[in-house]
């Protein structure tokens, strides 16, 4: 049976407990009892606690011990994707936090139809990835921004791709040209929008650094766009 896992409480001594938000999602999601089991994650730390007492406004208990969390990847990626239908977006948060991804820019560009929803339920869709996956970092989910201010203010990266699905070069083709000479730790993607990005956004992208490259002749959606190169990626990088 898979241990439920709790995201935000307080530690004192040998002591946990869990108020606001979590106390609800325990108490009324996981309907956690006085002698169950669940994992509480404090900053990068994570333990083992037994439940000792519920009350209406909070929960605690007992620190068994305390868990190592999973290993993340070697390298931090940085997620921008122009703004999809709401339902692919919350697909997107998802899989891409369990494929590791620890921040994500939503970002208009001009082929964007969709409504910008500013909901807090992305921010829930994510600790649900992290609760499910057990990832250590849990990513941070950047307000939706024009493309030129995306730009104005790019994320430091070491390695920038930008997915064009016209473009001539495949991303195991690039990846294979990367040099070894520097190490790699940032890694900032750009995905467009179903429909794509214009020439003209691929290239201003390019005026900044980023590598142009395809996933192949076949055209994917954004949500398997986004699977697929997280996934070469992290092979790539995992086996360097």
């Amino acid at each position: 049976m898979t241990i439920p896992r709790i995201l935000e409480g307080q530690i004192s001594g040998k002591e946990a407990v869990i108020k606001g938000e979590e106390h609800h999602y325990a108490t009324s999601v996981l309907r956690l009892k006085k002698g169950e089991e669940f994992l509480l994650r404090v900053g990068e730390k994570e333990y083992l606690i037994k439940v000792t007492s519920i009350s209406n406004r909070e929960l605690r208990g007992e620190i068994n011990k305390e868990i190592s969390l999973s290993k993340d990847l070697p390298v931090k990626i940085s997620l921008a994707i122009g703004f999809p239908e709401k339902d692919a977006f919350t697909d997107v948060l998802f899989m891409a936090t369990e494929l590791g991804v620890q921040e994500f820019y939503p970002i208009i560009t001009e082929r964007v139809q969709h409504k910008i929803d500013k909901s807090k339920r992305y921010e829930k869709i994510i600790k649900e990835a992290i609760r499910a996956s057990g990832r250590k970092i849990i990513p941070n989910l950047f307000k939706p921004q024009k493309l030129t201010e995306f730009i104005a203010n790019l994320p430091e990266n070491d390695l920038f791709f930008v997915f064009y699905e016209e473009s001539p070069i495949s991303l195991k083709q690039v990846l294979g040209e990367v040099s070894t000479d520097k190490p790699i730790k940032r890694i900032l993607l750009f995905i467009g929008p179903e429909g794509g990005l214009e020439r003209k956004e691929v290239e201003l992208l390019k005026s900044v650094g980023a590598r142009e490259a395809s996933l192949g002749e076949v055209i994917f959606k954004v949500r398997t766009a986004v699977t697929s190169s997280l996934a070469i990626i992290s092979h790539h990088f995992s086996n360097q």
